[in-house]
């Protein structure tokens, strides 16, 4: 990945400095990802779940895409606790009884809809375990994402997430 811009970098510094993400934000303003937030996926302590969070990503990217272009920004956006059910499908628990898998089922529902308004994607929800993950046109069998990889799928989540933050920030600015 590029070095970040030093004058980005630190107006981030200082922006994040006061920042508090669990604030409840203003009325009319949207708060949440368009894609997942790249820290979820590279800073990961389980060196297993992350590369379970880079394979799911890889498997629904297509979708999460096209969902962004059919609804619209503000209808995709997400928080982090949401993005890590999204991304890790596969991994959490398999108990239908709880909070975290009702929460778990409307996702994967809101997905299926999106797959089933796409039509020829690719992807079944119930079979996700078995769709092997692939990036630029390379399949990964093995479901071990090398570094360089996952590189550049961060990469690409960060100039899509900020492309769309750019353009909604404009919205606000200029309603």
């Amino acid at each position: 990945m590029p070095e970040a811009l030093r004058i980005w970098a630190q107006a981030s510094a200082v922006i994040g400095a006061s920042f508090n993400q669990s604030q409840k934000s203003r009325p009319g303003v949207s708060r949440g990802y368009i894609l997942p937030d790249p820290v979820l996926l590279a800073n990961h302590s389980n060196e297993n779940s992350r590369q379970a969070y880079f394979t799911t990503y890889l498997k629904l990217r297509l979708v999460l895409l096209y969902r962004i272009r059919t609804l619209g920004v503000t209808r995709c956006l997400l928080q982090s606790p949401e993005w890590r059910q999204v991304l890790g499908l596969e991994l959490h628990g398999s108990r239908d009884d709880t909070k975290a898998a009702e929460s778990r089922r409307q996702i994967q529902a809101n997905i299926q809809d999106s797959l089933d308004s796409a039509g020829s994607l690719g992807i079944n929800l119930d079979n996700l375990e078995n769709i092997a993950p692939a990036w630029n046109n390379v399949i990964y069998e093995s479901r071990q994402i090398p570094q360089d990889v996952c590189r550049e799928i961060l990469w690409e989540i960060y100039t899509i997430s900020f492309r769309f933050e750019l353009l909604v920030l404009d919205g606000y600015l200029y309603e």
